[in-house]
């Protein structure tokens, strides 16, 4: 039987039979692979334990979504489960060398669309790491600039005015500051066009 033939057999029994589940480790492993990491410094970390305040304390807004490269954004991340099962029943079956699974996973893979869709991500921030990075920069500092504008001068200012209330009219406000300071800057209004991020 060639490989071709193994996948389609092997794609067949995963969709028409029941496969003993991955383990927890083996799912958190997978998820762990494709979620993005969010790293908070050893002094930032001190300063919120200093302070006593939740994360809560230093979300971004919600409109700030709207202004994230899409490449960064993930929503929904789940692991990708069809896979997880194809590999599981690899690595069940004896009768194949480890040869034929390297390839028959090969094989999978590049006919996965999940799998793809993540290579497709990856790349695209690969390109474009320079720009996202110097986009990122520019926008954090004009949302710290719109806040500080309406008197949020602090993580502890942003939670007690909102978060903890839901003062509507003040993300208003912070919101046009901020827009306005995207305006003024030729450069970020290009490097949103590249980035393909819609000015809203």
């Amino acid at each position: 039987m060639n490989i071709s033939n193994q996948y389609n057999l092997y794609t067949n029994y995963i969709q028409n039979s029941k496969i003993y589940p991955p383990s927890y480790e083996q799912v958190v492993e997978k998820r762990s692979q494709h979620m993005d990491r969010v790293t908070i410094s050893n002094e930032a970390r001190a300063l919120m334990e200093e302070e006593n305040l939740p994360i809560e304390a230093y979300a971004l807004p919600k409109w700030m979504a709207d202004f994230l490269p899409k490449e960064t954004i993930l929503s929904n991340v789940r692991p990708n489960n069809k896979a997880i099962e194809y590999f599981e029943a690899l690595r069940m079956d004896s009768s194949l060398s480890n040869e034929e699974r390297r390839e028959m996973r090969k094989e999978y893979l590049e006919n996965d669309l999940e799998h793809q869709k993540w290579l497709q991500r990856d790349a695209s921030i690969q390109k474009n790491s320079d720009k996202i990075d110097s986009y990122n920069f520019k926008i954090i500092r004009y949302l710290n600039e719109a806040r500080e504008e309406n008197g949020i001068m602090n993580a502890k200012d942003n939670y007690e005015k909102t978060v903890m209330i839901k003062n509507e009219n003040l993300d208003m406000k912070i919101h046009q500051s901020f827009l306005e300071r995207i305006n003024n800057d030729p450069a970020l209004l290009e490097l949103m066009k590249q980035l393909e991020i819609k000015n809203s």
